[in-house]
């Protein structure tokens, strides 16, 4: 099994290999951490918003959601056109 690279050392290669400085690489790290740490819920709220200010129709926004999450990594499995609307509109 591949030994993964200590996070120090995956900093380093990053900032080596990128024309960022520490700085904005932090705050670039800080941003992933922040959209990859959302609960399942969460997303669907902050993504039919975006949607939704994007001039999407909810039913178009559904099945975008319901595509994302599965792309996602979240600890449930899929979910449902109508579960996404309960998570929107309680």
């Amino acid at each position: 099994m591949k030994r993964l690279i200590p996070f120090s050392d995956f900093k380093q290669f990053l900032l080596d290999s990128f024309s960022l400085d520490d700085r904005e690489l932090s705050r670039l790290l800080d941003e992933i951490n922040s959209f990859y740490g959302l609960e399942m819920k969460e997303f669907v709220q902050l993504r039919h918003v975006q949607l939704k200010n994007e001039g999407w129709q909810n039913a178009e926004i559904y099945k975008q959601l319901q595509q994302e999450i599965e792309d996602r990594r979240f600890k449930a499995g899929g979910i449902s056109l109508r579960q996404i609307r309960r998570i929107i509109y309680g």
